[in-house]
């Protein structure tokens, strides 16, 4: 299965986990996250990603073969386009719960060969938004 990024054979490590701090949020914040995003498409080896909106900043929660990512303070724009296939409003969910959703998301299927880019994203958006996205297989993944 390959996807926008390059191959994704799946090496039989865990993915690294990269941070990007681009402005000023920290794991422990507690500013409030309003909405959730699951972007990409639906397509099997189409990558999807997670976008948590902080008043008017976002962050970006994704995962390659090589690594899984969380960047504070991205952008919408992205260097493809990425249709919104989901959303919902938030309420009670701060940066902190955006950052456990990340990390416990990572230690249960911490190898890209055990849930590709859209598992890792569904399962995010599905912990922070209480449901799974329409379109989705669910958990139902044959790296599974």
């Amino acid at each position: 299965m390959d996807d926008l990024f390059g191959d994704v054979s799946g090496g039989g490590g865990p993915n690294e986990i990269v941070e990007k701090r681009i402005d000023s949020f920290s794991p422990g914040d507690t500013t409030a996250v309003t909405k959730i995003f699951l972007r990409g498409e639906w397509t099997e080896s189409r990558h999807q990603e997670v976008l948590c909106q902080v008043g008017d900043d976002f962050i970006r929660l994704s995962r390659t073969n090589g690594s899984d990512t969380i960047q504070y303070g991205a952008r919408w724009e992205h260097r493809i386009e990425m249709p919104v296939l989901a959303d919902a409003k938030l309420v009670g969910k701060t940066v902190g719960d955006v950052v456990r959703a990340f990390q416990d998301t990572h230690d249960g299927i911490p190898r890209y060969d055990q849930g590709d880019c859209q598992v890792f994203a569904q399962r995010i958006f599905k912990r922070l938004a209480g449901y799974t996205p329409s379109g989705s297989g669910g958990d139902d993944d044959d790296f599974m």
